[in-house]
C-alpha cells in the first residue's frame, strides 16, 4: 500500500511540474525564461543581459539603474549590438538587475532630442575626460570632464606595469609604419607631447611620426591612456591611472555616489551634461 501511495506521490507531482518545465525550456533565451510572466519586450531582456555584461550585479542597486539606462540608450542607437551576457553575474544577480531594469523601463539619455553616446567606464583617473579634447569626439558637448576622485579608492586605479624594451619595440612597430624601433631608446624616444585636462595622453611622438594616445594604450595593452612612462633596471615601468577610456559615467564613481544616497538620475545628471531621460 505504502508503495503505491509513493507512486501515486510521483505521478502527481510529475503531472504538476512537467508542463511548467516544458513551458520555460521552449520560451529559452537562457536564464530570462523565467521572467517570461513578467512580460518583459526583447529590447528590455537584452537590456538585462547587457548590464549583467557592463557591470558587477553587486553594486549599488542606483548604481544599476544609471547603467540600465546607458544601456538601454545605446541599444537605441545600435539595435544590433552584440551583446556578450556575462552569465555568471546574471545567476547571481538576476533578480536585482531585473529589478532595475524593470524600474526604468523605456528610459533612455538624450541631448536635443537625439539619443547620447552614452559612453562609460569602469574607472576614471579622478576627472572624467572632456570629449571637446578627445580626438574624434568633440562634437559629444554632454561628456563633459567632472569630478571624480573617490575612484582613487579603486582597486583598478593604479596599474604598474613592466615591460621589456624589445616587446615594447614589437609591440609600437605596426603603429609606425615602417619605422623601426630601437628598444635601447626606450621609453626615452617617446615624447609625450600633449595631455588633455584630465592626464589622459592625446599626443604621443616617435620620430616624426605622431601617435594617437588610445592606439599606443591598444598596442602596449594599458588599461587606460592615463598612462606614464618611467625606466627602471633596464625596463620600462609604465604607471597608468583608471580603467577604461575615461568618458562619460565612472561606473565606480557612479557607485560611490549611490551609497551616499543618490538617485540615478542625480547620477546620470552628474556625468551627462545637458540632458534629458526621457521614455
Amino acid at each position: 500500500m505504502k508503495e503505491k501511495l509513493k507512486l501515486y506521490g510521483a505521478v502527481f507531482i510529475l503531472i504538476l511540474f512537467v508542463p511548467c518545465l516544458l513551458t520555460i525550456y521552449f520560451q529559452g533565451e537562457g536564464l530570462l525564461s523565467g521572467f517570461a510572466g513578467r512580460e518583459l519586450s526583447d529590447t528590455e531582456k537584452k537590456v538585462i543581459r547587457l548590464v549583467s555584461e557592463e557591470m558587477p550585479g553587486s553594486y549599488e542597486t542606483e548604481a544599476l539603474k544609471a547603467q540600465a539606462v546607458i544601456a538601454r540608450t545605446n541599444l537605441y542607437r545600435d539595435p544590433d549590438m552584440e551583446i556578450k551576457e556575462n552569465e555568471d553575474n546574471l545567476k547571481e544577480n538576476l533578480d536585482r538587475i531585473t529589478f532595475c531594469v524593470e524600474d526604468t523601463r523605456g528610459e533612455i539619455l538624450t541631448c536635443k532630442g537625439e539619443p547620447i553616446d552614452a559612453a562609460y567606464h569602469a574607472v576614471s583617473s579622478r576627472r572624467t575626460r572632456n570629449a571637446a579634447e578627445v580626438p574624434g569626439q568633440e562634437d559629444k558637448t554632454y561628456l563633459a570632464s567632472v569630478d571624480s576622485s573617490q575612484d582613487i579608492k579603486a582597486e583598478e586605479y593604479l596599474t604598474i606595469v613592466y615591460m621589456e624594451k624589445k616587446e615594447m619595440a614589437g609591440k609600437l612597430e605596426p603603429l609606425l609604419e615602417k619605422e623601426k624601433v630601437d628598444p635601447e631608446k626606450l621609453p626615452d624616444s617617446l615624447k609625450i607631447q600633449e595631455r588633455d585636462s584630465a592626464g589622459y595622453v592625446t599626443k604621443i611622438q616617435y620620430g616624426e611620426i605622431t601617435l594617437n594616445g588610445e592606439a599606443v594604450r591598444a598596442a602596449l595593452g594599458l588599461p587606460s591612456a592615463c598612462f606614464y612612462f618611467s625606466q627602471l633596471e633596464g625596463r620600462v615601468r609604465i604607471t597608468v591611472k583608471g580603467l577604461g577610456h575615461g568618458l562619460g559615467m565612472s561606473q565606480y564613481g557612479a557607485n560611490e555616489m549611490a551609497k551616499e544616497g543618490k538617485d540615478y538620475r542625480e547620477i546620470l545628471n552628474y556625468y551627462y551634461q545637458d540632458i534629458r531621460i526621457e521614455k
